[in-house]
């Protein structure tokens, strides 16, 4: 197998890697816009008065540093993946190449983003909150389930074409 990747063309190559750099395009395209709504949503009722303090913490600039940290790390995946996919279509692989190896790191930030995210949502401060800030509460959950969902695809997926080598 590495020796066919090795021996391709190099604008086949590029090519070859474009399908994948699209899959990821769009789901965070699709998460960078979740994110920057929802970000908008609770400015908008935080500077409506609509502010939910529990155990003396401010939820909302917990959940605003959620909001943004989501809406910025998929704006620059997004934007990361844009020129992979060029650099694909051009047949320039290595930096199509450069696009996965930034999904690589993006995975460790990814995994402590879900982690935060997990335990300012449904601890004790943000179960409390989810009742009050409605939209932003299920939000945020629906989020964290579909990551949860979405990195045990991912799993399985790898798991798959580990067995097939």
């Amino acid at each position: 197998f590495l020796y066919s990747l090795l021996t391709m063309d190099k604008e086949m190559l590029g090519r070859a890697m474009v399908p994948g750099l699209v899959l990821m395009w769009i789901f965070s395209l699709t998460y960078c816009i979740i994110f920057k709504n929802n970000l908008d949503d609770l400015d908008t009722l935080t500077e409506a008065g609509y502010v939910c303090v529990s155990e003396n913490v401010n939820v909302n600039e917990k959940w605003h540093i959620l909001f943004n940290w989501g809406w910025i790390m998929f704006l620059i995946t997004t934007i990361v993946y844009s020129i992979g996919i060029l650099a694909g279509l051009l047949g320039k692989p290595a930096i199509a190449l450069m696009a996965y190896c930034v999904h690589c790191c993006f995975s460790c930030c990814q995994l402590a983003f879900i982690i935060t995210m997990g335990v300012w949502r449904f601890n004790s401060w943000g179960s409390a909150c989810s009742e009050v800030l409605v939209g932003q509460g299920d939000a945020l959950k629906n989020i964290f389930i579909s990551f949860c969902c979405f990195q045990c695809c991912l799993c399985f997926c790898n798991a798959f074409v580990q067995q097939g080598q």
